[in-house]
């Protein structure tokens, strides 16, 4: 079972636990993951990138910027496309294109 996560940054590469993954935030040609420590680590692949390769590991993308780690959802709140709480204190914006798919993977 595969649980680690290679990714490439400017000095090279980093392996990931991918249950420490929360989420990930597209910065341009960039990718943030943001960690369960509250560590912030930078990759120089695009979050398009990692969107099918997570996929099938827990991730969702919910947003054009941000894709999720589910294992790490508080709460959902509805609304126009809603907002999703994260273990780390931290809420992201669903879209409303990308809320049915969120919506099957709970139900």
């Amino acid at each position: 079972k595969v649980n680690k996560l290679v990714i490439t940054n400017m000095s090279g590469f980093v392996v990931l636990n991918m249950k420490n993954i929360v989420r990930l935030e597209a910065d341009q040609s960039y990718t943030d993951f943001i960690m369960s420590d509250g560590k912030k680590i930078t990759s120089s692949k695009k979050i398009g990138a990692y969107e099918t390769l997570l996929n099938d590991f827990g991730f969702h993308r919910v947003h054009q910027s941000s894709m999720i780690n589910l294992r790490h959802v508080i709460s959902y709140e509805k609304g126009d496309g809603g907002t999703i709480e994260m273990s780390d204190g931290s809420h992201v914006s669903l879209s409303r294109r990308r809320k049915p798919g969120f919506i099957k993977r709970f139900i």
